[in-house]
């Protein structure tokens, strides 16, 4: 599950982006019916006589009764607590890009919260830039050990002028080879 924490505004709209994508859900709804109906008939036949009618008189009478009785039960339950229930039954990898962007207490409270889903064995990626590749461990000092940061090095001006090369070929547009050297030159790696 890929979440860009530039996309999120805090740690309550991650734990709602988790349960969205793992086809969760947040509000329990239970209903039980019951529906009983009566039925009442009463009826006669008699005869009328007086001096100028005669004749055979029927009368029915129908009472029909319905009750429905419906018990509704609602839940609303918290994202966080189902996202960590989904995330230890499936143990998905979750990959948090620019992990840099989220504020100190959004960090805090997402690893904290994903803390007992990754004793449980649920992989975790945080993508940060250099300089805030602790971030986690700051958030949370029991994730000390259980971090791994994996220093990704810097391109080489070759492969940087090679991306100017295919990109520039993909758009039907000519670079010289000077000015794909300066774009590589004045890359950040």
């Amino acid at each position: 599950i890929w979440v860009s924490g530039g996309d999120i505004g805090g740690s309550e709209d991650f734990w709602r982006v988790l349960v969205d994508r793992l086809d969760g859900w947040l509000e329990v709804q239970k209903e039980r019916s019951k529906t009983s109906s009566e039925t009442l008939t009463t009826g006669g036949k008699g005869e009328l006589s007086a001096v100028v009618v005669k004749g055979d008189i029927s009368v029915a009478a129908e009472d029909a009764y319905t009750d429905t009785r419906i018990h509704t039960v609602r839940r609303d339950r918290p994202a966080q607590q189902v996202a960590v229930e989904l995330l230890t039954l499936t143990k998905p990898t979750i990959v948090i890009d620019d992990f840099h962007y989220l504020t100190d207490t959004d960090q805090v409270r997402i690893v904290r919260g994903l803390r007992s889903a990754i004793f449980d064995g649920s992989p975790v990626i945080l993508l940060s830039v250099p300089h805030r590749a602790y971030d986690a461990v700051r958030a949370e000092p029991e994730m000390i050990g259980r971090l791994v940061a994996l220093q990704i090095p810097f391109w080489t001006d070759g492969d940087l002028k090679e991306i100017g090369v295919k990109g520039f070929e993909s758009l039907n547009a000519d670079a010289s080879n000077r000015f794909l050297k300066r774009l590589a030159v004045n890359s950040l790696g």
